[in-house]
């Protein structure tokens, strides 16, 4: 058995771990966040495009319901696609330790602190996949979600639940309707989902091959 530990819980590590499911038979992996949940706390970019559909196999991704991707879809809610992510990690059976952080004890050891079942105890790792750090070119950007048939930003999508998601890089415009703001630091929010989908398929890849 390979063990495998991954930190973060972000698109990127979600998406590694179901690369190194499907490439490592019977590995067990752990993924380890200090936050309490994965997805829905936070929002980041959803938009996608419709020659990417779809965005993942399957076996990757649970229910996304209302975020279920249409033909004409060319955003989604991000956060919900995370959890779906998850929810099928979980189903695959990943070990979610959340509320948690590591302590380093040697190269392949690994004591767990925080609120998760493992708190206190040690594991011992054959693969140790550490967070990934935005890029040096990242900058800050604004986003917005409104009903509305009128955009303000060259950088939009349109969700599979109708809403209009709008990106800018700097302070978005006053508009009296929006249903959700969002900050986000990255480099274009545009290619920001399959720009991670690939990182965490190439952390995967790199991993294996080490």
């Amino acid at each position: 058995m390979t063990r495998i530990l991954i930190h973060g819980t972000e698109l990127i590590s979600l998406i590694c771990a179901h690369s190194l499911l499907d490439s490592i038979e019977g590995a067990e992996i752990h993924l380890v966040d200090s936050k309490a949940e994965v997805g829905l706390l936070e929002e980041g970019p959803g938009l996608i495009s419709t020659n990417n559909l779809p965005i993942l196999p399957n076996e990757w991704i649970g229910s996304l319901k209302s975020q279920q991707p249409k033909e004409e879809s060319t955003a989604i809610r991000r956060s919900w696609f995370e959890k779906a992510c998850a929810t099928k990690l979980a189903s695959r059976g990943v070990f979610f330790h959340l509320r948690s952080k590591t302590n380093k004890i040697n190269k392949s050891t690994i004591k767990f602190e925080g609120a998760g079942l493992l708190s206190g105890k040690s594991l011992e790792f054959d693969i140790i996949i550490n967070q990934i750090t935005p890029p040096s070119n990242s900058i800050n950007w604004s986003g917005g979600t409104h009903s509305s048939t009128t955009t303000t930003s060259s950088i939009s999508g349109i969700r599979p639940d109708g809403l209009v998601e709008e990106w800018w890089d700097g302070a978005p415009p006053n508009r009296t309707d929006w249903l959700q703001r969002m900050e986000w630091k990255g480099v274009d929010p545009r290619t920001s989902i399959i720009d991670d989908i690939e990182i965490g398929k190439r952390l995967a890849r790199k991993a294996i091959s080490q």
